[in-house]
């Protein structure tokens, strides 16, 4: 529903009956139908829902990187939204035996300067239209994602091992210098009492 320039959904209750009242089709028919709505369809379902609407709202069906609306004619409009882009992350990720699973190659599954999860490319395969669409990289999928800062964090993963290592020495070293400190405090605190 389009309300004051602003896209909510619908209950999907409210949904359902008003396809159920259009559902025409037998029962069977309609369970074995997997196809995607047709504009028809779509069409029937808008007007269902727009005259249970009230004034202020606008119904409003948002699909495959498009929204689609009622024209006063009747006719179904269609016009790029962004709120029709794919819901790319609806779970983790597919369940996988431990061998295949992201990360069991180490850190640079993910951190690498090519690393897939920001620079593969991708496309929503599984959705009706999606040969239309270009092939994008992750991190532009990704919204606020900037692939200079990704590539040069995959690069920083490179030297991962170096950096423990300088990491430790560091710790190490401030570690003895504290420990000296310590032994002279606790030292001169042994002389100040014999001197006193």
């Amino acid at each position: 529903v389009l309300r004051d320039q602003k896209i909510t959904p619908l209950p999907l209750d409210r949904v359902e009956r008003a396809a159920n009242k259009l559902n025409k089709r037998s029962k069977a028919k309609h369970a074995a139908r997997s196809a995607p709505l047709t504009d028809e369809d779509i069409i029937m379902l808008m007007n269902q829902l727009s005259s249970q609407a009230a004034d202020s709202e606008t119904i409003v069906y948002i699909r495959d990187g498009r929204s689609h609306l009622l024209a006063n004619d009747g006719d179904l409009v269609t016009q790029a939204d962004p709120a029709g882009n794919p819901y790319l992350w609806p779970i983790a990720h597919d369940v996988r035996p431990a061998s295949q699973s992201l990360g069991i190659r180490g850190c640079t599954d993910c951190h690498a300067a090519d690393a897939p999860i920001y620079f593969g490319n991708m496309a929503a395969s599984d959705e009706i239209g999606a040969e239309l669409r270009p092939m994008q990289k992750m991190h532009e999928i990704r919204y606020g994602d900037d692939p200079t800062l990704a590539w040069m964090w995959g690069l920083s993963f490179r030297m991962r091992t170096a950096f423990k290592w300088f990491g430790f020495i560091c710790a190490g070293l401030i570690a003895i210098v504290l420990l000296r400190h310590g032994w002279a405090g606790i030292n001169w605190a042994r002389v100040s009492r014999r001197a006193a």
